[in-house]
This record gives C-alpha cells, sequence and structure tokens, in this order.
C-alpha cells in the first residue's frame, strides 16, 4: 500500500495505527539503493517505486524537521517543516525483528556480512602477495653483469661452488673435485655472459639449461641445482660419444705416429691391435646396418670362424665386439677365386701370418649316396668318372 512502511514486521501507516513519516526508496547511486534493500532484507524485490521506509527505522540527526530563518535582531526562528532524509542516510532499526537485522550500524544479513568478510580477507591477502611480489623482485632482479655480482655477494652461493674471474666479461662459477689419481679437477661449471645468457658444462661437456638468459639472482641457485644433478651424465649418449671420440683420435695419433717412423716394420703387430681396437670404436657409435671393417678385423674374424665357428657364433652373442655376420665371411672365402680384392686381401693377410700359420690341411668328407641317375635341368645326374655307372660316392662342394 502507498505510503506504509515496507521494512519487515512494522506496521506504520496500516489501517488503525497511528501516522508515522515514510520516506521513498532514494533514486540515486545504485549502491545506496543495494544498502537500503540489504538493510530491510528486500533484495529481490522489483517494484522499488513503492518502497517505503517509515522514520522509526532511522537516528534523529538523520532526520531533518525544521529549518532556520535568520532574522534582524541577529536570532534564528525554528520553523516546522516536512521531514527531510539526509543523502546517505540508511535504515537501521527494525522493531520486532531479530537483533542482526537492528544495529547501530548499517543492516547487513548474516550470509551477506560473512561473504563481504571473506572477500574482504582475500583481498588482503592478494594485496599483500603483490606487495610481497613486488618487493622480492625488485630486490632480486638483475639487469647488468655487475648487479649480479654484487647480489651474489650478500645472497651466497650453495657449498663447494667457487667464483672464477675472467677477462672475457664472463661471470663464471666451478665446482672441483677429487679424480683417482689426486688430482683436482672441474667437475661442473655455469658460464654467464655480459647479457645475462647461460651456459653449463657438466664434466666439459656442454649441457642444455631450462633457462637460457637469467634476470633473478634466486635462479643462479636453481640452474647450479639442475648442474649437479644432471641426470646420469657418465652415461649419457652426448658423454659417451665424446670420449669415443677423443679415444679415436687419440689412436688415430698414434697409427699415424708408428706408420711414419724408422722402426714402423717391427710395430706391425701393435699397429694391427690399434687398427681393431679403432674399428671397434667407430663401429660402437653407428648403426649395425652401417657398419665397416677393416682388414685386421676380417683377418681375425676369419681365423676364428675357420678355427671353431662355435666360438665365433659366441662371441657375437654376447654383443661386446663389433664383428661380422657369417654371411659377409662366407661370401669373403666363398669367391675368392673369382675376386681380385680379396686376392690382394689374402696376399696382405698372410704377410701377416707366422710361419706355421701359413701351413694350409685341406680334409675332405668322402659321402655315399645311391647308385642312380637323375634327370635335371637338362642334364644326367649321378654320373661317375666313368659314365657308363652310376656314382657310389661324392665328395661335397
Amino acid at each position: 500500500m502507498p505510503n506504509t512502511c515496507s521494512a519487515p514486521g512494522c506496521r506504520s501507516n496500516y489501517a488503525g495505527e497511528p501516522y508515522t513519516p515514510v520516506f521513498k526508496l532514494p533514486n540515486g547511486p545504485p549502491d545506496l539503493v543495494n544498502r537500503w534493500l540489504r538493510a530491510l532484507c528486500r533484495e529481490g524485490i522489483r517494484d522499488l517505486k513503492n518502497v517505503f521506509v517509515c522514520s522509526k527505522h532511522f537516528l534523529d540527526e538523520e532526520i531533518q524537521t525544521s529549518f532556520s530563518i535568520h532574522q534582524p535582531d541577529r536570532t534564528y526562528l525554528e520553523v516546522p517543516a516536512k521531514p527531510k532524509l539526509q543523502k546517505d542516510a540508511v535504515p537501521r532499526f527494525l522493531p520486532g525483528c531479530p537483533l542482526h537485522l537492528s544495529s547501530s550500524s548499517d543492516t547487513i544479513p548474516p550470509r551477506f556480512d560473512r561473504s563481504l568478510r571473506e572477500q574482504h580477507l582475500i583481498d588482503t591477502a592478494i594485496n599483500e602477495s603483490l606487495l610481497q611480489y613486488n618487493q622480492d623482485k625488485e630486490h632480486f632482479q638483475i639487469t647488468t653483469l655487475e648487479d649480479l655480482v654484487s647480489k651474489t655477494k650478500h645472497s651466497g652461493l650453495p657449498n663447494h661452488w667457487l667464483v672464477w674471474s675472467s677477462d672475457d666479461n664472463s661471470f663464471n662459477l666451478l665446482k672441483l673435485s677429487i679424480t683417482n689419481n689426486s688430482l683436482i679437477a672441474i667437475r661442473c661449471s655455469l658460464t654467464i655472459t655480459e647479457t645475462l645468457h647461460t651456459m653449463g658444462f657438466y664434466e666439459g661437456i656442454s649441457i642444455s639449461l631450462s633457462l637460457t638468459q637469467i634476470n633473478d639472482v634466486r635462479q643462479l641457485n636453481d640452474l647450479l641445482k639442475e648442474i649437479e644433478n644432471h641426470s646420469a651424465p657418465t652415461n649419457s649418449p652426448e658423454t659417451f660419444q665424446h670420449h669415443v671420440r677423443e679415444a679415436t683420435g687419440s689412436i688415430r695419433k698414434a697409427i699415424d705416429s708408428l706408420s711414419t717412423g724408422e722402426e714402423s716394420g717391427n710395430q706391425q703387430p701393435l699397429l694391427s691391435s690399434l687398427q681393431f681396437i679403432l674399428c671397434q670404436l667407430d663401429n660402437a657409435l653407428i648403426a649395425k646396418t652401417m657398419r665397416r671393417y677393416n682388414i685386421e678385423t676380417l683377418v681375425l674374424s676369419l681365423k676364428c670362424q675357420l678355427i671353431s665357428p662355435v666360438c665365433y657364433r659366441y662371441l657375437q652373442s654376447l654383443d661386446c665386439l663389433s664383428l661380422p655376420h657369417l654371411s659377409t665371411l662366407k661370401r669373403l672365402y666363398s669367391n675368392f677365386g673369382l675376386d681380385s680384392e680379396f686376392t690382394n686381401y689374402l696376399k696382405q693377410s698372410v704377410t701377416q701370418f707366422n710361419k706355421w700359420e701359413r701351413s694350409v690341411v685341406i680334409q675332405m668328407d668322402e659321402i655315399h649316396v645311391k647308385s642312380t641317375f637323375t634327370y635335371k635341368g637338362g642334364k644326367i645326374i649321378g654320373s661317375s668318372l666313368n659314365p657308363t655307372d652310376p656314382a657310389k660316392t661324392v665328395l661335397p662342394s
């Protein structure tokens, strides 16, 4: 009803009740309107035109009932006027309602009061976190190599890491270790260039890092831990290939030195051994289908295969040596009469044999067969030296 109070439980200006001044819902900022509706527990109301609240729900100082007139004798005359509400006044007292709906402050239902408190705590925590983040960022941020050097002195480094200065405008961190020969060696290192780019090394091998450039001094400790915990560096493919290449380079230098020396003829056994080892190392870095074998490896394989095929197959099954396949060996000694290259190979190999190794024993096995003639491929098979009689025995080819 018009001019009746919309507050819960209030009967002002209803039938049989005395008249009480009422105030209409302000047509002002949405925030003030929402505060009125929350105070009256009328958040879901749609008809805002008929929302009135009587003077019982406001403080006396929030309601103006008169105005002053300045008289010529310098006195003021209070003149009664129609009650008028202050612009920022909000309903406070709800008689006949629970205490949480009536207080000396803005009335907010418990569910809204709880959500507001939670939101306030969340906002406070976020603001404090942002403030702390900005302070830490300003404290640990680095923009030049000089900033890194100065802030590293204050923050410190992990144990066993040393700073090494160089003349190439870079910042170097080293971690030393003691080898089996009681020598001091660089186990791992981190180099930071003038542009704050990073390069990591483990036992002299360059490793990829998660950060290629740093801008915070705290990232330095993360990079050092990453280098220390480099996964299985001694068993990694990169480290293995590096060591193998170093070994092959040293062996090739030794072979060249022995081959050009004055006593190269006396060093032939040592040269053969080095050539065999070099072939093994070279084949260790490539796939089995792409492997190649030098003369020394082929000679050793042929000897082993001819002396004991079982032993040769056993060596192949161990997979500890790079040996040619049986089919490769069969091609070599089955076609040697027609292959000039293999003939040259045999001539070169024989020069390396001892006197007793040059002796050859040919053993043949006679096989008894059924005496009969067979027509196959346009020919008669089964005849002996005397064509009139079928053969009784044959020699294996």
